[in-house]
């Protein structure tokens, strides 16, 4: 029985504080209530928050890019808007790495609007997160993003929440990219 509530073409809508032309200061604004909604956790219903959750999966992705050769593995997020959940992931992934002896890991962060200002806090809150500050298309990465600003690194490249913003065929030049310049990515 169709009920007609499921189709192969979604009518897709766009975000106001997606276009080039919306004020800064508010999608900042916008950007922060996102990191919140990844960074707090709902008392009684979830036993992690969803980037500590997000954290556990990029760990166990890159400890399995280790097993295969030893070079370092850069964790480069595309789209990242404010900085979103990767402070967070960054900490409690860094925090169990250093449990068990192993090298903490280096966060890039990047995107098509970059929000500098919100990140340069972020980097100076971790000597471990740093970020591209010019505009950065994950349809097709540059070299330097790609190798996370070293030849020897395996990059690890990361999406928080970002792909309702792209349309299928976006999506899917995105992950061409992904799978033809990275190592891995969730």
């Amino acid at each position: 029985m169709d009920f007609g509530l499921v189709t192969r073409n979604p009518i897709r809508f766009f975000e106001l504080a997606d276009q080039s032309w919306f004020p800064g200061y508010i999608r900042g604004k916008i950007q922060e209530m996102l990191t919140n909604f990844w960074t707090r956790r709902i008392p009684f219903i979830q036993t992690a928050t969803p980037a500590e959750l997000a954290a556990s999966v990029v760990s166990d992705a890159v400890s399995d890019l280790e097993k295969d050769q030893d070079s370092e593995v850069v964790v480069v997020d595309f789209c990242s808007g404010g900085g979103g959940p990767v402070p967070t992931i960054e900490r409690v992934l860094n925090t169990g790495r250093r449990r068990h002896h192993a090298k903490p890991l280096r966060f890039v962060l990047t995107d098509l609007y970059p929000h500098v200002e919100a990140w340069r806090t972020l980097k100076a809150e971790s000597s471990y997160i740093n970020y591209v500050s010019k505009s950065v298309d994950a349809c097709n990465a540059p070299a330097e993003v790609v190798t996370g600003g070293s030849e020897d690194a395996r990059v690890f490249r990361l999406f928080c929440l970002s792909f309702h913003h792209f349309d299928d065929r976006l999506a899917k030049r995105i992950l061409d990219d992904s799978m033809a310049k990275s190592d891995g990515f969730a």
